[in-house]
């Protein structure tokens, strides 16, 4: 039998959070960054990069585009690829 798609829905705020902030630990990470480091270079304090980066708060969209910046980055590749989470087929 084919494979069929799950219809869309929409994820919840959580799960965007989650998942944004592990994409930005994970450049973060890659870069051999520290937390005290990227808050430097992005002019923020490190509590704030922390709870962005466990997924407890979500960054504006300026923000998001100095984070870019201060990964060595685009915003395009911290921002995950929702509409394949949301479309991956079933086995229905």
């Amino acid at each position: 039998m084919p494979k069929t798609r799950k219809p869309r829905t929409a994820l919840s705020a959580l799960d965007v959070q989650a998942t944004l902030g592990a994409r930005i630990r994970a450049r973060r990470d890659a870069l051999g960054l520290s937390q005290p480091e990227v808050a430097e270079r992005v002019g923020t304090t490190v509590p704030h990069l922390s709870k962005l980066e466990n997924g407890h708060t979500n960054p504006s969209l300026y923000f998001l585009y100095r984070l870019s910046i201060g990964l060595d980055s685009s915003v395009d590749d911290l921002l995950p690829d929702f509409q394949a989470l949301e479309d991956a087929p079933t086995d229905e």
